[in-house]
């Protein structure tokens, strides 16, 4: 009888084992806030006028894949965590006195071309690649990463957002400490 017990829950598992995944294939993540700044030594940035734009125009589910190029069940829209990073990008230009205004001298695009994110040893990281132009003709890519250790009570979907977050925070800060990045927006 413990033989048949056994058989009828090893069954149970294996239909749980292949309803399970079917039913959740992708999840979509968005980030959970982009957090302030804090340790920048940026300065002041009173008298710069510029315009930041969002270049991400498509707004279909992206699949989120691994650095190892696997799909890893997250799909997320672009769109979206490009205009997040603009405006978090916005937000800490004008708490450093700057202008952004639409009509500016100097115009800044936004693009996100990869978001990755990856789990091993129980860390959780997300990854971005970010590309910047700007109306002078110039043009660069930042990458940016943060990571978590979901705790054992943690949902995989919350921590996946809040760490999300945290690498555009990242991404804005790298942007705010690079001169060349600074310097471009001294250009009219």
């Amino acid at each position: 009888m413990f033989t048949a017990v056994k058989k009828q829950i090893a069954g149970a598992l294996l239909i749980a084992a292949l309803v399970l995944p079917a039913g959740c294939s992708t999840m979509m993540i968005m980030p959970k806030g982009v957090p302030s700044i804090k340790g920048l030594e940026a300065g002041s940035l009173a008298g710069m006028s510029l315009s930041i734009k969002n270049i991400e125009a498509n707004s279909a589910e992206y699949a989120i894949l691994n650095s190892s190029k696997e799909n890893t069940g997250f799909v997320t829209d672009r769109q979206a965590w490009s205009g997040m990073l603009v405006e978090a990008l916005a937000a800490e230009f004008s708490k450093r006195g700057a202008q952004v205004r639409v009509s500016a001298p100097v115009m800044i695009s936004i693009a996100l071309p990869e978001i990755t994110v990856n789990q091993s040893r129980g860390f959780l990281r997300s990854s971005i690649k970010v590309s910047v132009s700007s109306s002078t003709g110039w043009s660069k890519k930042y990458e940016a990463f943060a990571e978590s250790d979901p705790g054992p009570f943690d949902m995989l979907y919350n921590t996946v957002n809040s760490v999300s977050g945290q690498t555009l925070g990242v991404a804005v800060k790298a942007m705010l400490e690079d001169a060349e990045f600074l310097a471009q927006l001294k250009k009219k």
